[in-house]
């Protein structure tokens, strides 16, 4: 991303706060219910990757950066 380099050490699963209704404060099954019919796996739900950011300490992240994907999972 931009000048930034990620490593990705693993899937993760998909976090529950977007379940929950921000005038309401109820939980909700979506988008969960829809996200697991596009992206269940034998480990479970995944939606996202950990990642750590390597190589240049100093880099910043900026609105416009290109974002270049190269892993393979």
């Amino acid at each position: 991303v931009g000048p930034l380099t990620f490593a990705f050490t693993k899937a993760c699963a998909r976090c529950q706060i977007p379940n929950v209704d921000p005038e309401t404060a109820v939980v909700g099954m979506e988008p969960t219910l829809t996200l697991a019919r596009h992206r269940l796996f034998p480990q479970g739900m995944l939606f996202g990757v950990y990642a750590v950011m390597s190589g240049a300490a100093r880099a910043q992240l900026r609105v416009g950066d290109v974002v270049e994907p190269a892993f393979d999972f």
